[in-house]
């Protein structure tokens, strides 16, 4: 798990607007004290995986923490699913912002990129357990 501090979180705000991210409303609303209690970095809170995760992935700190409000926020399988994909898109921004209009000629930034292919299908098998799945009322 990793603590953000005021600052980086600012940052990620600053950062997810400027690049045009999808974002949650409360992603730009919540106060830095606020979001740094609900954003644990790249992995789920509490799996032995997530300080490997954080490093491998440490260019996607702004995408992660979208993501983890979204699943902060919760909803129906529909929404988890529609976080997942937005986590893939915003992933694919920060990498374009990364690496630039030569990514498709970097070896590196292919690879990459196969690594974010990779983040969002563990998301999808495996991160159903951090989501706050609210079930629906039958009436």
């Amino acid at each position: 798990m990793v603590t953000y501090k005021n600052e980086q979180i600012l940052y990620f705000q600053a950062r997810a607007e400027s690049l045009k991210m999808s974002y949650p409303r409360e992603f730009s609303e919540f106060a830095p004290e606020t979001l740094a209690k609900i954003c644990n970095g790249v992995g789920g809170n509490g799996s032995s995986l997530t300080p490997v995760i954080n490093w491998m992935y440490a260019k996607y700190q702004t995408t992660a923490s979208i993501h983890d409000v979204r699943y902060w926020i919760g909803g129906d399988e529909e929404d988890r699913s529609i976080a997942d994909h937005e986590f893939l898109k915003n992933a694919y921004i920060e990498w374009a912002d990364y690496w630039g209009w030569f990514r498709w000629f970097r070896p590196l930034a292919r690879a990459e990129r196969r690594q974010i292919q990779a983040a969002y299908l563990a998301v999808r098998n495996f991160g159903g357990q951090y989501f706050q799945l609210q079930q629906e009322e039958t009436k």
